[in-house]
């Protein structure tokens, strides 16, 4: 009995509060960051980036099957729809070829 009360006086409650909401909040911050680098590095074709977004789906994907164990909703649906979506898309076979480094150009002599 005395131990609930000697943990809310100590403010013990408080901080575990803080730190349970800070890691979903953490947790969005980091891909929120990694959506933006592979939009921004898309263009230079390189495979890291290509991979980097398949990975981001992945999380995104489990995110949102995580979130419809508690009941199916349009946007838990809706998501889950765009993720597989574009991990098909950055999966296909002209993906691929987009994706492929470039062959050297020959030297003339």
């Amino acid at each position: 009995m005395a131990l609930p009360l000697i943990i809310m006086l100590t403010g013990l409650v408080e901080r575990a509060l803080v730190g349970i909401l800070l890691i979903p909040i953490l947790v969005n911050v980091v891909i929120g960051a990694a959506i933006g680098l592979v939009v921004a590095r898309m263009r230079s074709r390189q495979p890291w980036v290509r991979w980097t977004g398949v990975a981001v789906e992945v999380i995104l994907a489990f995110s949102q099957l995580w979130g419809l164990i508690g009941g199916p909703s349009i946007p838990g649906l809706l998501g889950l729809a765009l993720a597989a979506g574009v991990i098909y898309c950055l999966l296909s076979p002209p993906s691929t070829a987009w994706f492929q480094p470039a062959a050297p150009a020959a030297v003339a002599r």
